[in-house]
């Protein structure tokens, strides 16, 4: 499975582990004696095949390192490949706040990605608790020409899980909520992806769309991330003020997104420094 390469997102930690995180992300906790959290992810990926993996971390990783050491109990210790520690070297200096969420982490290690010769990424978090087959979604993934693929589960309890996919009869999202604990339908996000590297297809569609347009609308969340993503894209697609609005929203659907049409504002500089100087 060279065409896949893993990714893992080991610097979160939820704050209502209190004090068993105190020195230690949730990915390092440790499970059923010798074993980790962060075990079921990787597991997952070298069972698939996937041999080459990196470690988002970003601090407080030092149990992580002695756990992982070089790869060797996965078949990954090579010189070439295999598994890699991804501490935050593409941040400036400066930067002293945790990520935002996954968009900034691999924002900085955006060099690393650059350099994989992989034509798919695998992204799972480090601290999911599920033994996860990812030979078929990857399958799948590589047939459908699907530039991005959610791997999901079927109604449980949806306490603990973000975000749930209203599909077609085709697996298609048609929409996506977040937060709907109350939603009796849709399939509950493990908040793992398979995505294509190769992006330059869409900002080449983007550009095409717009040149058919006269104004440009853009919809990300209303927080730290979402502001970055918006000033990223009028940066890429070299957007003017005149013909740019921003609105935010909090889940994709069709009531929702049709409420947004009376909302207009300007990207809040205030978030996006804190996002680029902290």
């Amino acid at each position: 499975m060279k065409d896949f390469h893993g990714l893992i997102f080991a610097y979160y930690t939820d704050a209502r582990l209190r004090e068993l995180v105190s020195m230690r992300t949730a990915a390092s906790l440790p499970f059923c004696g010798r074993y980790r959290v962060i075990d079921f992810s990787l597991s997952a990926m070298r069972n698939a095949g996937i041999v080459d993996v990196g470690v988002i971390m970003q601090r407080d990783y030092q149990s992580l390192l002695d756990h992982l050491g070089g790869g060797k109990a996965w078949d990954m210790a090579r010189r070439t490949g295999g598994l890699r520690m991804l501490p935050p070297f593409g941040l400036p200096e400066y930067h002293r706040g945790n990520y935002a969420g996954t968009m900034e982490a691999l924002i900085a290690v955006s060099s690393y990605i650059k350099d994989v010769k992989a034509k798919y990424f695998v992204l799972m978090l480090g601290d999911m608790c599920a033994n996860i087959d990812l030979t078929l979604p990857m399958e799948q993934h590589r047939k459908s020409g699907s530039p991005i693929t959610a791997i999901c589960t079927d109604r449980a309890d949806a306490e603990g899980f973000r975000m749930t996919y209203l599909t077609d009869e085709q697996g298609k999202a048609k929409q996506i909520l977040v937060d709907a604990v109350n939603e009796k339908e849709g399939l509950l996000s493990l908040e793992a992806y398979i995505i294509n590297k190769d992006k330059q297809h869409i900002v080449r569609d983007l550009k095409n769309a717009m040149s058919k347009c006269d104004e440009v609308i853009l919809a990300t969340d209303p927080d730290r991330e979402g502001e970055a993503i918006a000033w990223h894209l009028k940066e890429l697609l070299k957007l003017s003020d005149d013909t740019t609005d921003r609105i935010t929203f909090h889940e994709i659907t069709e009531s929702a997104i049709k409420s947004l049409t009376n909302q207009s504002a300007v990207i809040v500089h205030i978030l996006l420094d804190s996002l680029l100087l902290l």
